[in-house]
Parts: C-alpha cells; structure tokens; sequence
C-alpha cells in the first residue's frame, strides 16, 4: 500500500532545529564571494577544501573568519545539500561571506526546497 507522507518545512525545523523565516538562501552557479576566492579555479571537491582548510591552520598567518567559512561551506555541502557528483558545483558560497548575517536565512524552507527538488528528481528517474 502506497501512501502520501508530507514534509513540511516545520517537519526540517524540528528535525534539524533550522531557522525558519528570513531571507531566502541565494545559491550561486560557480564559486564565488570569499570562499570563491579563498578557493583556486581547480576542480573543487569537498578533500580539496579539507586541504585548504589544514593549510590554512598550518600557515602562521591564519584567518580565522576564513577557515570559519570553509567549515561553514564543507557543513552545508556534506550535511545540508549533498550531492551525487563529487566536485562542488553550485553551492550557497555567497551567503557565507557574511558570518553575522547567516542566522537570518530561512535555512529550514532551503533545506525543504532541496530535499523536494531531489525526491523529485528520483522519482522521474525511476519512472
């Protein structure tokens, strides 16, 4: 027996304790603000930006709001918005560029918004 189980953005925010309300989470096509530029134009995958992260904690002249970024960026990629491919194509780098801003997204709607977008994508792939 088939049935319809809904999921709803009060479903992610309780699961997953995001923030609801606030501005909508903007994804950019390529790499860009300061991760972007933190980031080499090589391909991008989610052990490069580990390796960028090491070394930039190895490097005497660290920069913490950065490394705090990468985190951030690697937290959202792996957790939030996985993908099937391995490189890191679009991704909500701009939104990170400013740390204090980032609890005013509505990260529960863009989180609902992903997961819909990928069950709807499986679905007409095994159609």
């Amino acid at each position: 027996m088939q049935r319809l189980v809904p999921l709803t953005i009060v479903d992610i925010f309780m699961c997953l304790g995001l923030g609801v309300g606030g501005d909508n989470v903007e994804f950019c096509r390529n790499m860009c603000g300061v991760v972007g530029s933190v980031l080499s134009n090589e391909v991008i995958t989610v052990e490069y930006v580990i390796q960028i992260m090491k070394s930039m904690v190895d490097n005497e002249m660290d920069d913490v709001e950065n490394d705090c970024r990468l985190y951030i960026f690697v937290y959202f990629v792996v957790l939030y918005f996985p993908r099937k491919s391995k490189s890191i194509s679009n991704s909500p780098g701009s939104v990170i560029d400013n740390l204090d801003r980032l609890s005013k997204y509505d990260w529960a709607k863009s989180v609902h918004s992903y997961l819909a977008k990928s069950f709807s994508h499986a679905f007409l792939a095994l159609g």
